[in-house]
């Protein structure tokens, strides 16, 4: 994937849509290309997330039944804990971008309203 393509992919994705330009840049030449095959272990709660997910192809589900929101990771990079139920790849497989945990950081303390869209989401129950 090109840094134009995680750009684009980022951007059609709230609350990245809310960044300025200069901001989806530096992300995007951190985000980290994974792809997971068909039903593929994504997570589970036993072993801590260490990357924000943004899925920008296929799918990823639930052990529990539904599709899980395009963003997942927040919680668990915020509070250091394992996802809150077990995740898999869809039937067709999935493709992520990935931010490592350290870079989430730094970009939570460089685009606050990044964080601003994540708690929004997050009442609405839209990230997990």
């Amino acid at each position: 994937m090109t840094i134009s393509e995680k750009i684009f992919a980022l951007k059609s994705v709230s609350p990245f849509n809310l960044l300025r330009d200069s901001e989806i840049v530096l992300i995007a030449q951190e985000a980290r290309v994974k792809r997971f095959e068909p039903d593929e272990y994504v997570s589970s709660p036993d072993k801590p997330l260490r990357r924000l997910h943004v899925v920008t192809g296929g799918e990823v589900t639930a052990a529990t039944g539904g599709n899980v929101l395009p963003i997942f990771g927040v919680k668990p990079l915020l509070y250091n804990q394992g996802a809150t139920e077990i995740l898999r790849a869809g039937k067709g497989g999935a493709t992520c971008l990935t931010i490592k945990r350290g870079n989430f950081f730094t970009i939570a303390n460089e685009c606050p309203s990044l964080i601003v869209g994540f708690v929004e989401l997050a009442e609405q129950g839209q990230v997990l």
